[in-house]
């Protein structure tokens, strides 16, 4: 008898077939634009917040702006989420991240304006914003992206 009965027990290890491809560069850029337009909105929200607009020293006119302000917030930490789930493989994220994009489409028009009256450089970080936003949340939607999704799907559906 050759077999030692003290050694450990031996298994065949097969290579196993990844349950769920790399994520997609498009997925990788995508998200990482929306991050960015996020770090973007995030700092001027934050300096709109500590310089509000003149002659709103006190009263009901600077208790809305705040409390605007604080709404818009809250606003873009579920964006926070709504992208990091996209980039976690939720195809609901997208969809949710496509329809607030097209709800921006159309405030933009009235959005654009008030930025450029502002200031040139409020117009123009408007513009860098919004470009980021579009064609990031584009990407989500190529068509190396639709397969990772429905693969992460199906992954998530078969437990693995």
């Amino acid at each position: 008898m050759n077999e030692n009965r003290y050694a450990p027990p031996v298994a065949v290890v097969a290579d196993f077939d990844s349950a769920v491809p790399s994520r997609p560069l498009s997925v990788k850029v995508g998200t990482w634009m929306l991050g960015i337009e996020l770090a973007l909105s995030t700092a001027s929200a934050v300096w709109q917040f500590a310089n509000p607009p003149a002659g709103l020293e006190s009263g009901i006119g600077r208790v809305a702006y705040f409390v605007g302000m604080t709404i818009g917030f809250c606003f873009m930490a579920l964006y926070v989420f709504f992208t990091y789930m996209a980039w976690a493989g939720r195809n609901w994220a997208r969809i949710v991240l496509l329809v607030s994009m097209l709800i921006g489409v159309l405030a933009s028009f009235w959005m654009l304006p008030q930025a450029f009256h502002q200031s040139t450089f409020n117009g123009v970080g408007f513009i860098v914003q919004f470009a980021l936003n579009i064609v990031g949340v584009l990407l989500l939607f190529v068509a190396g992206a639709n397969a990772w999704y429905r693969a992460v799907k199906a992954a998530r559906l078969r437990g693995g």
